[in-house]
């Protein structure tokens, strides 16, 4: 099932993008109210919120472009071990111990959702399986985003990730990002083209 409700009692932690197990945190928090969590941070900061919660799966969401303003975040996604057995059966997986799932949601200049956007990593591999929301669900057979921007990696190897994205028309390199993937997790970042 999916819902946008206010997860009870979340642990909500300020890592810096370096601090791969997020070991070391700037900040944390447990959030007890809709009200979420706010953290200060210097200008510049390159990092993530790592989300942890009795019962679900642990999120990572990587903030791109560094933090240069103040940020209403967006909402989380995040799953109980139930539901992202469902979200990976949906695209013909099973979760493995040993890998992640990616969500990307891709943007235009405008700052809205970009559409025809297109994903690849040289982490991918024969396990992996990209996809894109299609008619508000996950596909493997779309080649593209839609108008809602999304898509992501199912089963991507745990560590160490690039994510390049792709316009297709006209044919145009986007944007780079680097993540962390962790098993059994899922990580979320926006791309967003690159400044010119």
């Amino acid at each position: 099932m999916v819902t946008q409700q206010p997860l009870a009692a979340p642990t909500v932690s300020l890592c810096r993008k370096l601090d791969v197990g997020c070991s070391n945190p700037v900040s944390t928090r447990i959030v007890d109210s809709a009200a979420g969590a706010t953290f200060s941070v210097d200008a510049a900061f390159s990092g993530y919120l790592q989300v942890t919660a009795d019962g679900y799966v642990s999120s990572l969401y990587f903030f791109n472009p560094p933090v240069d303003r103040d940020l209403t975040t967006a909402m989380i996604p995040i799953a109980t071990q139930a539901t992202y057995a469902t979200l990976m059966s949906a695209i013909g997986l099973s979760p493995s111990g040993d890998r992640g799932t990616v969500v990307l949601e891709a943007w235009d200049c405008a700052g809205k959702p970009a559409a025809g956007v297109s994903f690849s990593s040289s982490n991918v591999d024969a396990q992996t399986k990209i996809y894109y929301l299609a008619g508000g669900l996950p596909s493997v057979s779309a080649t593209a985003t839609d108008s809602w921007g999304y898509g992501g990696m199912g089963n991507i190897p745990a560590g160490a990730v690039i994510v390049n994205a792709h316009l297709a028309s006209p044919s145009a390199t986007l944007s780079t990002v680097s993540i962390i993937v962790r098993p059994m997790s899922i990580t979320f970042t926006e791309i967003v083209p690159y400044a010119s």
